[in-house]
């Protein structure tokens, strides 16, 4: 709710300055898309509305643009598996790592009995408020169609930071699986980085290509966003 209530408010305002300071507004609907180390490629959505002033009064040539945008970001990654289960005349069971890369080898203990296999899934949720700033550049290549591309910063709020994680256990001696779940949540962050920016506006339409890539806490992640949209410029 919060969220619409921004978006809603930046609307309003761009359509006054629109007015006064013939700027172009695009609000804007897509996906995005993150690859995030191991992590399986997810797919979550990004709305938001764009603003564009062009330098010479024209839509060719130079102009900069920035916005405000919700973008959420998803990805799942399985973190690993183990056998579980007593050593042959042992009480005590011993749980055995069971690699997840092909040709790395385990450390399965040839006298352990196994009893229970058991692997865990994570599934990441990121929801950040983001504003890029974009120099952008206008090339017409046909009646009423345009090639637009942009390269710039981004700032970004996280918003929302969850983990979730589920285990699935089978149980050799009963014949039963069983699942378990639960979930991590983290702080708000704030990040920064680069993004890149290629449109097709036809008309009034705008299709467009984003790149964004973090340059805060690379150590720790690096996560590379790929975005797809259509918007609606007046």
């Amino acid at each position: 709710m919060k969220t619409r209530g921004l978006a809603a408010a930046l609307v309003m305002m761009c359509v006054a300055f629109s007015v006064a300071a013939q700027l172009k507004i695009t609000p804007e609907v897509g996906v995005t898309m993150l690859k995030k180390g191991t992590y399986r490629t997810g797919i979550a959505p990004k709305f938001g509305v764009g603003v564009r002033h062009a330098f010479n009064g024209s839509d060719d040539g130079w102009s900069i643009g920035t916005g405000l945008y919700f973008r959420q970001l998803r990805a799942e990654d399985f973190v690993g598996g183990q056998l579980e289960g007593p050593l042959k005349g042992k009480d005590t069971k011993l749980p055995s790592f069971v690699p997840v890369v092909p040709g790395e080898s385990g450390n399965i203990h040839p006298d352990m009995q196994i009893e229970s296999v058991r692997y865990s899934r994570i599934t990441s949720r990121e929801d950040f408020l983001q504003v890029p700033v974009w120099i952008q550049y206008g090339l017409k290549i046909a009646p009423d169609m345009r090639l637009r591309l942009g390269v710039g910063p981004y700032i970004a709020w996280g918003m929302t930071r969850k983990y979730s994680f589920r285990e699935t256990v089978w149980d050799l001696n009963s014949k039963t699986l069983r699942t378990e779940n639960y979930t991590k949540n983290k702080p708000s962050m704030f990040d920064f980085g680069g993004t890149a920016q290629v449109g097709l506006e036809v008309k009034r339409f705008a299709f467009l290509l984003n790149y964004e890539t973090n340059l805060v806490d690379r150590k720790m992640r690096k996560d590379n966003v790929c975005s797809v949209g259509v918007g609606y410029s007046f």
